[in-house]
């Protein structure tokens, strides 16, 4: 844990960049939700539990989540390597703003069915695309290029999947979640897929 904080405080003595980026976020924020509540930012390490914690005033970002996906500690944690992908700077104001963004708006309709949830989450890509229209695609989804490639080449095949399997109107239940969690590749789709394909068409219903 000592070693995780002096390695924290290394790549991450100089925050003013993000602080700009969540800034820039937040003032668009206010725009389109006036009466929404602008969080208090601070930046933690949980030792290696937490990403972002939100609270009813408060977003806070743990910085020991980002140590870029070649930090050794990471695989002898046993994080699966699709995950250590995402644990880069890159992806420190996507991640607080969904998680911002997820708890301020979330209703229990969202969990009715799998469509609810699929297009909560495409609500929640869509209005980080508002607040930061210059973020790529493939940092707001977590994809690689080769990834977002896939989904735009195989989208009839991958609604036929839901249709045939009769997925959307079903009620949300635990094998439901494959399809809006994080994952190497969605399970029952081929390999190549991306993990959360439903949020993917979420985002392209919305």
């Amino acid at each position: 844990i000592n070693e995780m904080y002096k390695e924290v405080s290394k790549q991450y003595a100089d925050i003013s960049d993000y602080n700009r980026d969540l800034t820039v976020a937040f003032k668009a924020y206010h725009y389109f939700f006036p009466e929404a509540k602008i969080p208090e930012i601070t930046y933690f390490v949980s030792g290696y539990n937490y990403a972002s914690i939100t609270t009813a005033t408060t977003l806070g970002i743990g910085l020991e989540m980002y140590l870029g996906n070649r930090y050794e500690p990471y695989t002898l944690l046993e994080i699966p390597a699709y995950k250590q992908q995402m644990m880069r700077r890159e992806y420190i104001v996507n991640d607080a703003l969904q998680s911002w963004i997820s708890t301020e708006f979330e209703r229990e309709e969202d969990y009715k069915s799998l469509l609810h949830q699929m297009l909560f989450r495409g609500k929640v890509m869509y209005t980080i695309e508002k607040l930061l229209p210059d973020m790529p695609d493939s940092i707001r989804m977590g994809y690689t290029a080769a990834q977002l490639k896939w989904c735009n080449e195989f989208e009839p095949k991958i609604w036929s999947h839901f249709v045939e399997k009769k997925l959307l109107f079903a009620a949300l239940r635990g094998d439901s979640f494959k399809y809006i969690n994080e994952g190497p590749f969605t399970a029952g789709l081929p390999r190549e897929s991306p993990g959360k394909i439903g949020v993917w068409v979420g985002y392209q219903i919305i």
